[in-house]
């Protein structure tokens, strides 16, 4: 008795199925892995720009308060002027603990390669020494919009 083998095909549909499941499947890992490089790339540059404003915020820091410019902006680092702009304001203030030169520092950098921005701010406040608050805080009464002198 001779026995008969059964051999299971797959059908045209069958195979289609599977292709469209596959083709769905490893769309969605590319795209995925897409965005996590680009999230990747984008924290790249936003340390590099922190490190860099934080290095322009010491310089500010370092120089005396009445010689630090209401505004300023231009380009964070030199050699990569599309890349890194900061924008600079800085007003007097004064509060409980007594006078401060706040400063905002704004960067904005490329997201990606597309023409998204992305960006982030710091701040920060010099102490004004107390002989020269009399000055700040005439000029704080004198223009209501609290500009520096």
């Amino acid at each position: 008795m001779k026995k008969t083998r059964k051999i299971f095909y797959f059908t045209l549909i069958e195979i289609i199925c599977c292709i469209v499941i596959l083709a769905f499947a490893l769309t969605s890992l590319v795209v995925a892995a897409n965005q996590n490089m680009i999230k990747v790339l984008t924290s790249g540059l936003a340390v590099k720009g922190v490190i860099a404003a934080e290095s322009k915020l010491e310089e500010y820091r370092i120089k005396p308060w009445n010689e630090i410019p209401p505004s300023e902006s231009g380009a964070l680092i030199p050699s990569e002027t599309e890349s890194f702009q900061y924008e600079m304001t800085s007003e007097a203030t004064q509060n409980e603990y007594g006078n401060f030169l706040h400063i905002v520092f704004k960067v904005t950098f490329p997201a990606s390669y597309t023409s998204k921005k992305n960006g982030f701010i710091l701040e920060t406040d010099i102490a004004i020494p107390k002989n020269e608050s009399k000055k700040v805080e005439d000029s704080i009464r004198d223009n209501g919009n609290s500009k520096k002198p």
